[in-house]
């Protein structure tokens, strides 16, 4: 007799919030195998700092994936695939532990000892895995990621946030629309990890777009719009300094300021 597929049960989307005088929280009891392992207490608990269910839903998923990547490590130090893998997951280990992820040379150059010691405190709080060790002191180095590469994480991760409420064909043409640039300056520059794009880079895809937008009068007339030209330019300065700074890089200086 043939057996009928069982739906698995509908997730709770405001799982683990809880909303304290307006403001969302991040609020889940500690699971059993972890009592003893992960002595963050009985509960975890940290402010997300907004009042807007969508965006603490997608605060929520990041802290979710986060203690997931610890706890994994914790119990099994399981491995990465990839370098790109290994970095995110320090940076995610790093979070659940209630500090940013930041490189070696960043915290060895820390002036505040307090920061430096809510680190060490932070791996004694656990029975520390190196991977998890590492995470915390900075070890993991930033692996060389391609502009189209990191296009993806911006569109896939970073920016999930922005497409949360819109319809598929809304998801595609958000998409669409910021892929053009990336497809732009690949085809100029070549597809380069994007923290090799130069400041020349930079202006060559300005130039790409001067010549559409207000050519020498003996070229011929313009072929684009100037809010064509500064969309392009815009998205790939919002996917430069947003990749970076969810690599925990904000003051990094991005070649299309």
């Amino acid at each position: 007799m043939r057996k009928e597929a069982v739906a698995e049960p509908a997730r709770d989307p405001d799982r683990y919030l809880v909303q304290r005088d307006g403001i969302f929280y991040y609020h889940r009891r500690m699971p059993a195998k972890m009592v003893g392992i992960d002595d963050r207490g009985r509960f975890i608990r940290k402010s997300l700092g907004t009042d807007e269910r969508r965006l603490a839903r997608a605060m929520r998923d990041k802290l979710e994936d986060a203690d997931k990547t610890l706890w994994t490590v914790l119990l099994c130090g399981g491995e990465t695939r990839s370098a790109l893998d290994q970095y995110r997951d320090a940076v995610r280990r790093a979070e659940a532990m209630g500090v940013s992820y930041l490189s070696n040379g960043q915290v060895a150059g820390f002036q505040n000892v307090d920061s430096i010691l809510k680190r060490v405190e932070a791996l004694e709080r656990v029975q520390a895995a190196p991977a998890v060790a590492d995470a915390l002191l900075g070890w993991v180095q930033v692996p060389p990621v391609k502009v189209s590469k990191a296009f993806d994480l911006y569109a896939d991760e970073i920016m999930a946030h922005e497409v949360v409420g819109k319809s598929q064909s809304q998801r595609r043409m958000w998409k669409k629309v910021k892929q053009r640039a990336v497809n732009n300056l690949v085809a100029l520059v070549g597809d380069k990890p994007i923290g090799d794009v130069t400041r020349e880079d930079g202006l060559t895809f300005y130039r790409f777009w001067l010549k559409r937008i207000a050519p020498p009068p003996d070229v011929g007339p313009a072929t684009h719009s100037a809010s064509a030209g500064n969309r392009d330019l815009g998205n790939m300065r919002d996917l430069y300094r947003r990749y970076f700074a969810h690599l925990g890089e904000e003051q990094k200086r991005h070649p299309i300021r």
